[in-house]
């Protein structure tokens, strides 16, 4: 594929956000009110990554000769998340293009689930695609993570029919129970596969075991710029071996 002068868009979390660039109107209108983690002079993360250039992708557009369209990071969101200006698969899904200039994306990072998966009473069950899509053909809310995750691709590929979508699996993080990590790195992978979205697996394409060291100190989630350095390696592999 080629990459130079690509207008990439992200749907994300906490780990994907910078202050000035997640909440940016001039990008997309509806983005004002997005909790941001990273560069906020008043976020806990600030102290990790201070230079938007150390973030994983801002790293990976410059050195592929992309462009930002929107990032549409929230942190703290869920697929899955009762204030539905944060979930996924609603609002959010529909504001990955410059809705002022009108200017859309030619790729899509989704990468969600972090906080569903530390979200012990949301329930999760095993994939199964034949309930999916009743689910999806019945147009109703989803009440859990395999609902919501489905509506959210769904939503995004029928919104931005022009673009190529990415969907990142979960990084293994040892925070989260490894039973609980498991069914959610197997239900996005499947899922992912079921709408034939490409995927980037965090688990596996890594060159490197993300350890401790690799992450700030406060739980083992939010990487910091060695961290975030890997996380752009890998995504770059799989945008060039595309």
């Amino acid at each position: 594929m080629e990459l130079k002068n690509k207008k990439l868009s992200i749907l994300a979390d906490s780990i994907s956000t910078f202050e000035g660039y997640s909440n940016n109107t001039n990008d997309n209108t509806t983005i004002k009110n997005n909790r941001v983690y990273y560069g906020g002079i008043n976020n806990s993360g600030s102290t990790y990554i201070t230079d938007v250039n150390d973030t994983w992708w801002k790293m990976l557009i410059d050195e592929l000769s992309m462009h930002i369209c929107v990032n549409n990071s929230w942190s703290g969101s869920l697929v899955l998340d009762s204030n539905l200006d944060a979930c996924g698969y609603k609002k959010r899904a529909y504001n990955l293009h410059n809705d002022i200039t009108n200017t859309f994306p030619d790729i899509i990072f989704i990468y969600l689930g972090t906080n569903d998966a530390n979200r012990l009473n949301l329930e999760i069950k095993e994939f199964n695609e034949i309930e999916i899509d009743n689910f999806i053909k019945s147009k109703q809310e989803p009440t859990n993570f395999n609902e919501a995750y489905a509506l959210m691709l769904y939503n995004v590929i029928n919104n931005y029919k022009d673009a190529t979508i990415y969907a990142f699996t979960l990084l293994p993080f040892r925070w989260i129970d490894s039973k609980r990590n498991d069914m959610f790195y197997d239900v996005m992978k499947k899922t992912i596969k079921h709408f034939n979205i490409n995927l980037i697996d965090l688990h596996k394409d890594c060159d490197v075991t993300l350890t401790f060291d690799y992450f700030a100190e406060e739980g083992f989630v939010h990487p910091n710029k060695k961290g975030m350095e890997a996380i752009k390696e890998c995504v770059k592999r799989k945008l060039l071996r595309d």
